[in-house]
């Protein structure tokens, strides 16, 4: 797996990750106690700023949810069907907190409290790993997709879906396996009341 770029600092962290949430344009609604994004209304519905512990729990949270909002179809089109507890829905959290991973790696917010930071995001990467029972191809799979989503974010990805795609399939000697699709679409697509209740501790 390709590492992501070390960045370059020049600008303060929480600046940088309001402006990358406004650019991808993607309405974020305040409110409530959970966070998560609907992918029929193409928005994302957070707690209020003030019920996070730090700023950069916060956009740490709001990375991950403007993380799966890459998938919808108008974007990099994954499939956000799957409904709690099927693997296309634990592949898919992994992809958003993979991603949220790179991106306040990428802008400097993993640096404002580097010690929760690495043990909230450990933490949720584990348990979703859990879900997939460690296959080696998904994980890979997902890996692959979050350096896609994070290029994408930050401006440079929009034309690297089908050569990411291609190299995860090289590396593991032929095709990966697909994430399940699920009937039964749930509109919200990850639940991450769990995720919020850590960040608040």
């Amino acid at each position: 797996i390709d590492q992501v770029e070390q960045p370059n600092h020049q600008s303060d962290p929480i600046e940088r990750a309001e402006k990358i949430c406004n650019d991808m344009q993607v309405t974020t609604n305040h409110g409530g106690n959970r966070a998560y994004y609907m992918p029929k209304a193409d928005s994302i519905q957070m707690p209020e700023r003030t019920q996070f512990k730090s700023p950069s729990d916060y956009y740490a949270v709001r990375l991950h949810e403007l993380a799966h909002s890459t998938g919808h179809e108008s974007r990099l089109n994954r499939d956000l069907t799957g409904s709690f507890g099927s693997e296309s829905y634990a592949y898919e959290e992994l992809i958003a907190e993979l991603s949220s991973m790179y991106l306040t790696a990428e802008i400097g917010l993993s640096e404002i409290s580097a010690e929760a930071n690495v043990e909230r995001h450990a933490a949720y990467v584990q348990s979703w790993l859990k879900a997939l029972q460690n296959d080696k191809k998904l994980i890979f799979k997902a890996a692959k997709a979050a350096e896609l989503v994070h290029a994408f974010v930050m401006g440079a990805g929009h034309d690297l879906e089908n050569e990411v795609e291609s190299d995860a399939e090289a590396e593991l000697d032929g095709p990966g396996a697909a994430p399940e699709k699920t009937a039964d679409a749930d509109d919200m697509t990850p639940d991450d009341q769990e995720k919020l209740d850590r960040s608040k501790e």
